[in-house]
């Protein structure tokens, strides 16, 4: 029986809503790690485990990440990932960044030739057209007209201050629970902080970063969900890191001769020194080029392309049958491994991606 089709309403998701994981905690450290994220979200729990595996002793064993999400515009640092506005510094630097990656992305064979293409490697051709899709609208965003880009900043301001009407509690917990056992003590400078964020769009809470922060990142303004401020309302930064190396500094902390509770700031600069951290472990381990470190990326069904990985590993032959997401068929897939997967993580927002 023909019934309507119904689009549902969805949100965008630009990272996860938990602070990142050592992924192959549980992995014997001489045997290589191969894992499938299912609903991945971003690349923090990935970064976390090169920089954990990279302060271990004599661990240097090959790791293979297969990243599966439905929202193609996930694949793509600080000010680049986590804020809604950019300087004119940050935001030439995405625009440099997808020249340089369109220019490789020309065909499947020339990005595979490529030195990123010997670490990020895309599952199938869809995965491809995707990304390419994106990398040109951002930097054909830097081509619109004054009176185009004033049009889109009005519908992205007016659609972030909808979201952050529709904030609650839960858009607090999140980032509390990152504190652990000190997230009462947090709960003062996240609240602080939350206010903050929605109202330049940015994360920093110094004014020198925030002051000529006046473009519309369009990383966010992109999405499968349209054109326009669709992240979810839970969306911040600061719940990506583990908060309460702060908390607990400030906890311990003589200077004030007792208990001193964290401040907004002090919460950005841990966060911000972490990721720095991270970034500079995973820019040891994972040179271009000759990197022990794979990436492979999957835009689609996440239980679709669990049942491709199931048929592959039977028959040893790609899956025609399945689609990789609603409306949109799966062309063959070109570079889907490995076939046995030993670990496999789900993200909180699998229900999101499904």
């Amino acid at each position: 029986m023909a019934h309507y089709l119904m689009w549902p309403k969805t949100f965008f998701h630009p990272f996860g809503d938990m602070a990142p994981v050592h992924l192959t905690e549980y992995i014997p450290p001489e045997r290589p790690a191969d894992l499938l994220l299912l609903g991945f979200r971003d690349p923090i729990n990935m970064l976390f485990t090169v920089h954990t595996e990279s302060e271990a002793v004599n661990i240097s064993r090959k790791l293979d990440f297969t990243c599966c999400d439905s929202e193609p515009a996930v694949l793509e640092l600080w000010p680049l990932f986590f804020d809604f506005f950019l300087t004119q510094a940050s935001f030439d630097i995405i625009v440099s960044q997808c020249r340089k990656r369109l220019k490789i992305l020309k065909s499947s064979q020339s990005w595979r030739r490529s030195k990123s293409g010997s670490q990020f490697k895309m599952s199938t051709r869809d995965t491809l057209q995707q990304l390419r899709h994106h990398w040109m609208r951002y930097t054909e965003f830097a081509h619109l007209s004054s009176g185009k880009k004033d049009e889109a900043k009005r519908t992205f301001l007016t659609d972030m201050q909808d979201t952050r009407a529709l904030c609650d509690d839960d858009c607090l917990m999140a980032v509390m629970r990152s504190a652990g056992l000190y997230s009462r003590d947090a709960l003062p400078a996240v609240s602080e902080h939350f206010n903050h964020l929605w109202s330049p769009g940015v994360h920093s809470m110094k004014f020198a970063d925030f002051e000529g922060a006046t473009l519309v990142n369009p990383t966010p303004f992109y999405s499968a969900s349209g054109n326009g401020f669709f992240v979810h309302k839970v969306t911040n930064g600061l719940v990506l890191f583990h908060l309460a190396e702060v908390a607990c500094r400030s906890w311990s902390s003589k200077s004030t001769g007792g208990k001193k509770l964290p401040s907004s700031k002090d919460l950005v600069d841990v966060a911000q020194s972490q990721f720095k951290d991270w970034c500079n472990s995973f820019r040891t381990a994972a040179p271009m080029g000759r990197s022990r470190v794979v990436f492979r990326f999957f835009v689609g069904d996440a239980l679709n392309l669990c049942r491709a990985f199931h048929h592959r590993a039977s028959t040893s032959s790609n899956y025609q049958g399945v689609y990789c997401g609603v409306h949109r068929f799966l062309p063959p897939y070109s570079n889907l491994t490995p076939t046995n997967t030993p670990t496999i993580r789900q993200s909180a927002r699998l229900s999101h991606s499904t």
